[in-house]
């Protein structure tokens, strides 16, 4: 329960810290929505429960199709008539588990930050963002998930990228990863074949490591490699441990294909790690359904 109460402070304090920084993206005041009456009407014959319900469905098998993995989609209407014109109070994510691009996060919420939000639909087959669409978005990454996602097929290919091929003879070659979060910390180990820093061919290295937030991305802090790798130059193996970061990849996307992606905070609190920041879907983008 202590975990879980500290957990809400955590994402509401952080949410909350962030969220002036973000707010003048938002459309401004009076917004383009029909009056209060109109509104009435359709909360009275149960017009905005039949849309919103049939949006928030096709919200969800949208979300599944593109990220694979489940979703719930609430959306606050502010009336059928406005709803027809994309026009929405908020829209809130949530997911108890995703698995995407090889990243495994549980417990994941996003909620718009603007109270107005509108999404038009053109030509049957294009989304256009007339405004800026702002999500603030938190989740947690259990041990479990870390590991899975050291175990993915993804962060198997980043660590084949880091692989040195001359003549045919791999000659630097990162494998066999194993991770956990252990008192509050991040623990890696890898094996490592090279005749360049070791006195044999392969070695293990063990990473010991807290996170931070530097340039809106997860990187690694307070790096220790350990005592079995006493014999390692921690100067020349900073650059490699920084490649192994899988959360540096996830989420240190600063521009994606539909809009920016920001971490604001990151914690590690009884062995999880807690992530939250703000996604913008850029004023007047246009992306093909």
């Amino acid at each position: 329960m202590k975990k879980l109460i500290f957990m809400m402070v955590f994402f509401i304090s952080a949410q909350a810290s962030f969220a002036g920084e973000y707010i003048n993206l938002c459309p401004q005041k009076p917004y383009p929505v029909s009056n209060g009456f109109s509104q009435f009407v359709s909360n009275a014959t149960g017009m905005n429960f039949l849309f919103t319900t049939v949006a928030e469905s096709q919200m969800q098998k949208a979300l599944k199709k593109d990220l694979h993995s489940k979703f719930d989609v609430e959306i606050k209407p502010y009336g059928a008539k406005n709803f027809l014109d994309g026009k929405f109070k908020s829209m809130t994510i949530t997911s108890s588990q995703i698995k995407y691009g090889g990243l495994n996060m549980s417990d994941f919420k996003a909620s718009t930050l603007c109270d107005y939000n509108q999404v038009v639909i053109k030509n049957k087959k294009d989304l256009y963002f007339p405004n800026n669409l702002v999500f603030n978005y938190s989740g947690v990454i259990t041990s479990k998930d870390f590991s899975n996602t050291i175990s993915s097929q993804e962060y198997t290919k980043i660590l084949n990228k880091l692989n040195v091929t001359i003549a045919n003879r791999v000659i630097f070659k990162v494998f066999d990863p194993v991770a956990k979060i252990a008192n509050n910390r991040i623990s890696m180990s890898f094996k490592v074949m090279t005749p360049f820093l070791f006195t044999s061919d392969i070695s293990n290295v063990t990473v010991n490591a807290g996170l931070t937030v530097e340039n809106e991305k997860i990187v690694f802090t307070d790096i220790d490699l350990g005592s079995e790798n006493t014999r390692l130059n921690l100067s020349k193996m900073l650059p490699l441990i920084n490649k192994l970061n899988p959360l540096s990849y996830e989420f240190g996307i600063s521009n994606t294909a539909n809009g920016v992606l920001k971490v604001k905070n990151v914690r590690i609190v009884n062995n999880n790690i807690l992530v939250d920041g703000v996604f913008i879907i850029p004023k007047n983008y246009a992306m093909n359904k």
